[in-house]
């Protein structure tokens, strides 16, 4: 905490290991990830597609820009695609939701969902009990492009 040079910065890491009971090891990775400066500025539409505010607000706190994933132990040097980082993922999945966040539970990898007889596949579904919703991460080893949400799309 020595590290944190304004008291807004402290306040924000000492409320959150207060409201999601951080270990001193989840601490200093988020510490690590410099997650008080990132928070809030992850790209989204919340704002228009969630009606309240503060629903709105608790939705943008829920995610981050970026996650700490070293635990999978894959390096960019190494040849690996989205299905190595998934099953990585799913094989430390207690980890991944320490690294998530608050209020997530692991529904699947590779989950498969009927939409009006339509059939898709998400990487990663998880619930969160704080947003009562279900929630999808789409895994990509490069840059996301908007193209890339036809990812989601019919398998045959």
């Amino acid at each position: 905490m020595r590290k944190c040079e304004q008291p807004a910065e402290r306040w924000y890491y000492i409320l959150r290991c207060a409201d999601e009971f951080w270990s001193f090891r989840n601490l200093k990775n988020h510490l690590l990830a410099n997650e008080y400066v990132k928070f809030g500025s992850l790209p989204n539409n919340f704002a228009l597609t969630i009606p309240d505010e503060k629903n709105a607000a608790t939705t943008l706190r829920s995610f981050k820009d970026e996650y700490l994933i070293d635990f999978i132990n894959i390096k960019e040097s190494d040849d690996y695609d989205e299905n190595d980082v998934r099953d990585a993922i799913a094989k430390n999945v207690k980890k991944f939701i320490m690294t998530a966040g608050d209020g997530f539970a692991f529904i699947g990898s590779e989950y498969r969902l009927l939409v009006d007889s339509e059939e898709f596949f998400v990487d990663l579904l998880f619930f969160n009990r704080n947003l009562d919703c279900l929630v999808a991460f789409e895994l990509k080893k490069d840059k996301f492009r908007p193209a890339d949400l036809g990812q989601l799309s019919q398998r045959s």
